[in-house]
C-alpha cells in the first residue's frame, strides 16, 4: 500500500508547485502589461494638455528634427512673439 503513494501520487506535491509558479508568473505579467499601457495612455495624453508657451518648444523640436528649415523656424518664431 505504502508504494502506490510513493509511486503514483508522490508527483501531486511538485505539480501542485509548478501550478502556483505559473499561475504567478501570468499574474506577474498581466500586471506588467497594465502597468505598460497605462504609461504609454498617459504619454498620448499629455500632449493634449500642452500649456499655451509648449508652442515655442514644439517649433524648436520640429527645427531639431529637421522638419523645417532655418528660414521657416525664423518666421514662425516671429510669429509666435506678436
Amino acid at each position: 500500500m505504502w508504494h502506490m503513494w510513493q509511486g503514483g501520487y508522490g508527483m501531486g506535491g511538485i505539480w501542485m508547485l509548478i501550478f502556483w509558479v505559473f499561475i504567478i508568473i501570468i499574474g506577474i505579467v498581466v500586471v506588467y502589461w497594465l502597468i505598460n499601457s497605462q504609461s504609454k495612455n498617459k504619454s498620448r495624453s499629455m500632449d493634449d494638455n500642452l500649456p499655451a508657451n509648449s508652442a515655442v518648444e514644439i517649433l524648436k523640436a520640429r527645427y531639431a528634427r529637421g522638419e523645417i528649415t532655418g528660414k521657416e523656424y525664423k518666421k514662425m518664431m516671429e510669429d509666435l512673439k506678436k
